[in-house]
């Protein structure tokens, strides 16, 4: 019986580090009026351990911010600028609970405000 408590112990410690995931978007065509982020908000009271990329599909990784620690209400992003590929974000090793991540595009043009015109959550 002891051992059986024990072993439950040991899980129960564990579990939490195995929530951290890679959270991936979806694939996003950026054409060359627009430019492309990956974007990730701390929600949590604690800060989060992380790295940021981006990849289009037909030229590997276009940007990465490398290992970040992001403190509380606080975020990172990395950018590609006008990439004309498909492209998705990786948001390395997080818990969906502590953070929000997404993929964004926006305008390049100068006339442009910058706006994000779309925005696709990560999961």
């Amino acid at each position: 019986m002891r051992k059986y408590l024990l072993l439950a112990a040991s899980i129960l410690t564990v579990a939490p580090a195995a929530l951290a995931a890679d959270l991936v978007t979806p694939e996003v065509y950026v054409g060359k009026t627009t430019n492309a982020s990956c974007k990730i908000v701390n929600v949590s009271a604690s800060s989060v351990a992380t790295e940021v990329q981006l990849f289009g599909i037909s030229g590997g990784k276009l940007a990465d911010s490398g290992p970040v620690m992001i403190a509380p209400g606080n975020d990172t992003e990395v950018f590609a600028y006008i990439p004309q590929d498909v492209v998705y974000c990786r948001f390395v090793k997080v818990s969906r609970t502590k953070v929000r991540a997404s993929f964004n595009e926006f305008s390049n043009v100068f006339t442009d405000d910058g706006s994000d015109r779309t925005v696709v959550p990560a999961s």
